[in-house]
């Protein structure tokens, strides 16, 4: 499995606008930790591999719920991450 940069500031741009559901994402995202454990994930460009993979563990939560209507963390927090992490969004 390759995971490239572009695929992840496109994941977080599809939660700032809803564009694909959390449940999505965070499926996506622990299929790439999976495809780690197996010794099957490429991060491209390898330069960024270090945020590409912080970017993937976080967003392997995104869908965490703090009660059955509301998420534990609101789009708000995935922007500042996104910022913290230096991830342009392509919006």
């Amino acid at each position: 499995m390759t995971v490239t940069l572009t695929m992840i500031e496109r994941m977080f741009a599809d939660i700032e606008t809803k564009a694909r559901s959390r449940e999505a994402i965070a499926e996506f995202a622990t299929a790439a930790i999976k495809a780690d454990d197996a010794g099957a994930l490429v991060l491209e460009p390898s330069t960024d591999a270090s945020r590409i993979w912080k970017a993937i563990t976080y967003l392997s939560g995104v869908d965490i719920r703090d009660s059955p209507d509301t998420y534990l963390h609101c789009t708000e927090d995935f922007v500042e991450f996104r910022k913290q992490l230096g991830i342009a969004s392509p919006l």
